[in-house]
């Protein structure tokens, strides 16, 4: 539904699962969404109703207190109910959650935070998810001329009405597909500008694809695992490219619709692009000891700020500071020359081999061929909670930094 007060998008969000056989777990949420992609690039939600009760199987309802337990980017899901007694809801496919005979059930989804108020975070594409789509993405774009256009129905998904962006893409040819930050700006024969950002579960691939991650958790659940390999357009893909040449088309699927459109003039810009900082690939630890001077911020809020250092998002703050045996909470201003050049180097580091391995496909990424990138493999800290660190053993902390969770190891990050 559409938002109010300070919220560009209110959601409600429900989710059922069995607790034996004869109790379900209902809970129900009001997200209010903030799209502040001009300041950082990241929507942010706060829960403004929650709903939590556990029912028999006559309606009758039980008190109950519910536990949420992280461990990596997973979390577990426990209740205690009247009686005192935890226990672990068993698995209910109907609401995307699978259990395997080595975990309890468990909601991978979405990630659970503050389970006083039920705060919802899903990991976002970063530079390096939008740096292997553009590599992927070009070759199906450049140089082909597009005959036909699908879109879905006006949203806020479209920056640029639909209609409109329909009638300027068709019979056109696509020159050129570059990165600014986390957006692609496609340039068209006719001097105008096609910009794209992925949002948070925006996906971009070959119509020709296949992965179980282009379909509901609704649609896999109906379909055996051989239909499963079938991409059909479905009602989350928004933007459909076709070519002249009969060739495999380019779709733009999202979920959340928090992905945007943008249609850019012959001559004009938006402040979203001019607004872009250094390019986080070529960031220096000159620039950055420059850019922190007279900065009581978190250093790591000064790397997330899309103004200074485009493209730069919580995984990889995360684990370039790591690299770079920083604490997230570290006083920017107060980081020698030396530390700064310490993390710029660890920072491109981290971001280079993201895209060397296809990017972190965590939720909802996938590279536009439809493989998972491999990064999430080689996390060290983010959404690592708790479990011991690769380096030294100890326990991975997370923290609130900047109202992002933050992950890092005490020993290895002073």
């Amino acid at each position: 539904m559409r938002g109010r007060g300070p919220y560009d998008l209110l959601h409600r969000q429900r989710l059922a699962c069995r607790i034996g056989s004869e109790r379900r777990l209902e809970l129900e949420w009001l997200c209010g969404w903030r799209d502040v992609f001009g300041r950082d690039g990241v929507e942010q939600s706060d829960v403004l109703q929650n709903r939590i009760q556990i029912v028999d199987h006559a309606g009758e309802l039980f008190p109950a207190e519910l536990q949420l337990r992280q461990a990596g980017d997973v979390s577990y899901l426990s209740f205690i109910d009247s009686r005192g007694h935890a226990r672990q809801p068993s698995s209910d496919p109907g609401f995307g959650q699978r259990e395997s005979p080595e975990s309890p059930s468990t909601l991978r989804r979405s990630r659970w935070e503050h389970p006083s108020g039920l705060r919802i975070l899903r990991p976002m594409p970063e530079l390096p998810e939008v740096e292997v789509t553009r590599r992927r993405i070009g070759p199906l774009l450049v140089g082909r001329r597009i005959a036909r256009v699908r879109t879905t129905p006006p949203s806020y998904f479209y920056l640029t009405h639909p209609s409109r962006v329909r009638r300027a893409l068709e019979g056109r040819t696509v020159l050129a597909l570059e990165r600014l930050g986390k957006y692609l700006v496609a340039s068209l024969d006719d001097e105008r500008r096609l910009v794209l950002h992925l949002g948070m579960t925006g996906q971009l691939f070959s119509s020709a694809a296949t992965s179980v991650r282009l379909l509901s958790a609704t649609t896999r659940a109906s379909l055996s695992p051989e239909a499963q390999q079938h991409f059909e357009p479905d009602l989350h893909t928004h933007l459909e490219l076709q070519f002249d040449d009969g060739a495999p088309g380019v779709c733009f699927r999202d979920v959340r619709k928090f992905g945007k459109v943008l249609l850019l003039e012959k001559g004009h810009s938006d402040a979203r692009l001019d607004r872009l900082g250094v390019d986080a690939l070529e960031i220096t630890g000159d620039a950055l000891f420059t850019a922190t001077r007279s900065r009581r911020a978190p250093i790591k809020s000064v790397l997330l700020d899309q103004r200074l250092f485009a493209g730069i998002g919580n995984i990889y703050a995360d684990e370039a500071l790591f690299h770079a045996g920083v604490r997230p909470r570290r006083a920017a201003g107060r980081l020698s020359r030396d530390r700064c050049q310490a993390i710029a180097r660890a920072l491109r580091r981290v971001l280079e081999r993201s895209i060397e391995t296809g990017g972190s496909s965590i939720s909802d990424f996938v590279q536009p061929d439809g493989q998972d990138g491999h990064f999430q493999d080689e996390r060290c800290v983010y959404a690592r909670t708790g479990l011991p660190c690769r380096t030294c053993g100890a326990p991975i902390v997370r923290v609130v930094v900047g109202q992002r969770g933050t992950h890092y190891c005490p020993n290895c990050q002073r």
